[in-house]
């Protein structure tokens, strides 16, 4: 009886982690559209602390980004750490950045992996 207990308690997390990856990809239907890409880094980044937030996570960025750039297309993917009390769970973020006008910028979450 105890062993299920147990196993009840973990569930939750878990379920908030796939409900966190599951809005995370929603957002790939809301760009944002800036005049600068640092502003549009900033903004994300906001977005996804919040959205963390909400599910009680903090949220760390890894200082290794993998970059690939294609004319006025930018992807990165930002390794990311969610941490909860001891628990941390390990995200990959695909994010796509596009110059699409005389000094705008949209950034767009294109691709969510564990």
């Amino acid at each position: 009886m105890r062993a299920k207990a147990r196993n009840n308690k973990k569930t939750p997390k878990r379920e908030s982690v796939s409900a966190l990856k599951k809005e995370l990809m929603a957002l790939a239907f809301e760009p944002i559209y800036s005049s600068s890409f640092k502003d549009v880094v900033t903004r994300l980044t906001v977005m996804l602390q919040a959205l963390a937030s909400q599910y009680g996570y903090d949220v760390e960025f890894s200082g290794r980004v993998t970059k690939i750039s294609d004319g006025d297309r930018y992807y990165f993917e930002y390794p990311v750490t969610l941490k909860r009390g001891s628990v941390s769970r390990k995200l990959k973020l695909g994010v796509q950045y596009l110059f699409y006008e005389e000094g705008k910028w949209v950034g767009m979450i294109v691709d969510v992996k564990p």
